[in-house]
């Protein structure tokens, strides 16, 4: 999918990304295990990878089970989500021209870490809390490098933000 740039101010973006309306939500399903339901079936590789469980009637509706010990991987992807969801409600109403924007790209460096590069404004905090640690930013584009420990963790970001593109 293409992510539009709709319009651009400082750290401030709106976009209008082709996913579902709906929010994805995140809610306790019994003591042990959590519940992610909404439109999933963009997300669905990366939910699965994640170690969940789809099924079609959790309390009445259709979703995704976890162990309670995955919690925090399953609620960055699901907050991700629902962040792209949120602005893309804000850009519906925007008539201004836009723009293609790249993937984003994680290379391995020679010192055997690793850097993510591209647009990456939205997911300042989600690097940050993973661990990443901003490298140098050029315009639109910033460089943050993580070394291979969090490899897996930018991995599942990526690949949820990159299907949102």
């Amino acid at each position: 999918m293409k992510l539009k740039v709709i319009q651009r101010t400082g750290t401030s973006i709106s976009l209008n990304i082709d996913i579902p309306e709906d929010a994805l939500t995140l809610s306790d399903y019994s003591d042990k295990s959590i519940l992610v339901s909404g439109s999933t079936s963009i997300i669905k590789s990366e939910l699965k990878a994640a170690g969940g469980l789809f099924g079609r009637n959790f309390k009445g509706e259709p979703g995704w089970v976890f162990s309670k010990t995955k919690e925090n991987k399953v609620r960055k992807i699901v907050d991700t989500v629902n962040q792209f969801i949120k602005l893309r409600e804000i850009a519906i109403d925007s008539n201004e021209d836009s723009e293609y924007i790249e993937p984003l790209r994680i290379n391995q460096n020679t010192a055997g870490g690793y850097h993510l590069e591209g647009d990456t404004v939205m997911l300042e905090n989600e690097l940050k809390s993973i661990g990443c640690f901003l490298k140098e930013t050029n315009g639109n584009i910033s460089v943050w490098l993580f070394p291979k420990s969090k490899l897996n963790a930018v991995e599942a970001l990526v690949s949820v933000v990159n299907k949102l593109r």
